[in-house]
């Protein structure tokens, strides 16, 4: 099992919607971006072992949870866990998704340290953080339509990189009127 750091995962925030991908990039063995419940999304980066042990973790004390689980409430678990526990996951984290009433987008980060950090445009995490983040930078407007977000995702992730680090991408779209059973969409870069 590889057990280098891998993907890079970014959120973008728009008009009544969250945009969070992946890619592929280092190992292509594990997209980082998982739906936790309903319209919420989880992005870990990190390596491979430490993701899927916080994945499952998670996973663990959702199910504990009866009802709707809101994005304040995963990202409060997801920090408090990252502070506690005796093992130092080395993994970045992107909480995305809709609040339940309101459907207001809602980006968080949490560190390794269970350091939380709430988003009002976009984040990236990963080895290519510095590049996606100037990237999206150059790109990003406030209240984007879904297809300017998706735009914006496809030209960060896609722009500027070596093609053979970032070949495709996993982009989650969550927005109110979206069809939970089809939210995943693989792009891919054509050489």
């Amino acid at each position: 099992m590889k057990n280098c750091a891998g993907s890079n995962v970014l959120a973008i925030q728009g008009m009544n919607c969250v945009v969070i991908g992946t890619d592929n990039a280092v190992d292509g063995s594990l997209f980082r971006v998982a739906a936790v419940r309903g319209r919420l999304y989880c992005g870990i980066e990190g390596p491979e072992s430490h993701v899927k042990a916080v994945r499952k973790e998670m996973a663990i004390r959702v199910q504990r949870i009866s009802g709707q689980v809101t994005p304040e409430v995963y990202t409060m678990i997801l920090s408090r866990f990252l502070q506690v526990s005796p093992v130092p996951y080395q993994v970045d984290c992107i909480v995305a998704g809709l609040q339940p009433v309101t459907r207001r987008p809602y980006i968080a980060t949490v560190d390794m340290l269970g350091i939380t950090n709430y988003i009002d445009d976009f984040v990236a995490v990963g080895k290519l953080r510095p590049q996606l983040h100037v990237n999206c930078e150059a790109l990003y407007k406030r209240d984007m339509s879904v297809d300017d977000v998706l735009e914006t995702m496809g030209n960060t992730l896609f722009g500027n990189t070596n093609p053979d680090v970032v070949k495709e991408a996993l982009i989650f779209i969550i927005r109110p009127s979206l069809n939970l059973q089809d939210t995943g969409t693989t792009a891919n870069l054509e050489n």
